[in-house]
């Protein structure tokens, strides 16, 4: 398991990168922590690399070669199993059907499942653990989860994106080269908002 990505701000415009004597920051050493969820724009990485990256962490999913989780607790009792990985995304559609041709305006209803498709994905979603040192007037952070965003679909009609699942940020690793994973957290770390306000 790789060393979590960690990124330091503080309000009077200081950036840290860990405490004193370069010792390593750990959030466990704050009482008060709190996760948030940011969208993150990834299109600079170019489409070939977002249409690799989609597809390779889509497809280790679902091959279990990484956990993918309901949620970005990460936790045991979060996690999907292959088979509802295999149906997640995809969405169930009623249409109607004439089964003898020589009867046409006599239709049935059946329903039918549409399986998820790759070019549903519309972006990606980062998951962030803040810990706020009152002493220094600092904020830490590190990088949780990433995930994956698709549009629901319910009923035949396209709802609000959202996340399709989560997966540590350090599982990307497994996955990915290590040149690929830290391209992205450059991306992540340039868009950190000015002020946790912004969240």
């Amino acid at each position: 398991m790789k060393k979590k990505f960690v990124f330091v701000f503080a309000f009077a415009l200081i950036l840290l990168m860990s405490c004193n004597n370069n010792e390593a920051v750990k959030l466990s050493d704050f009482e008060k922590t709190t996760i948030s969820h940011r969208k993150v724009l990834l299109k600079e990485l170019g489409p070939k690399f977002l249409e690799n990256l989609n597809k390779t962490l889509y497809k280790a999913a679902l091959k279990g070669e990484i956990t993918a989780y309901k949620n970005d607790s990460l936790t045991e009792s979060s996690k999907f199993t292959l088979e509802e990985l295999e149906k997640l995304g995809g969405y169930e559609e009623v249409i109607q059907y004439a089964p003898d041709p020589e009867y046409p305006n006599y239709l049935i209803d059946s329903v039918i499942f549409n399986d998820f498709r790759l070019s549903d994905i519309t972006g990606h979603e980062v998951s962030e653990i803040w810990a706020y040192d009152s002493e220094k007037n600092i904020y830490y952070g590190e990088i949780n989860a990433f995930a994956l965003r698709f549009v629901l679909t319910a009923a035949g009609i396209e709802l609000n994106d959202q996340a399709l699942f989560f997966v540590d940020f350090d599982d990307l690793f497994d996955i990915f080269s290590k040149e690929d994973v830290e391209k992205i957290k450059q991306i992540i770390s340039r868009s950190l908002p000015k002020k946790v306000s912004d969240y």
